[in-house]
């Protein structure tokens, strides 16, 4: 997250696709930290894990 904040431009945004193995709340607040707001925008169950993908815009004050 730190390094992908360089390479965007202000207004930029991130799509993340994430598994709720990896930690959904984890990696949001992981984005939160670095000046994202991010959000889930779509999101689907696959057996044993629900996979969920992450649209996350940059916050430029920060």
């Amino acid at each position: 997250m730190e390094q992908v904040r360089n390479y965007l431009k202000p207004d930029g945004i991130i799509l993340l696709l994430v598994s709720s193995l990896t930690g959904i709340k984890e990696v949001m607040q992981e984005m939160e930290q670095y000046g994202f707001s991010p959000q889930i925008v779509a999101r689907d169950k696959c057996s044993f894990e629900e996979l969920v993908v992450i649209e996350a815009k940059k916050l430029n004050n920060i």
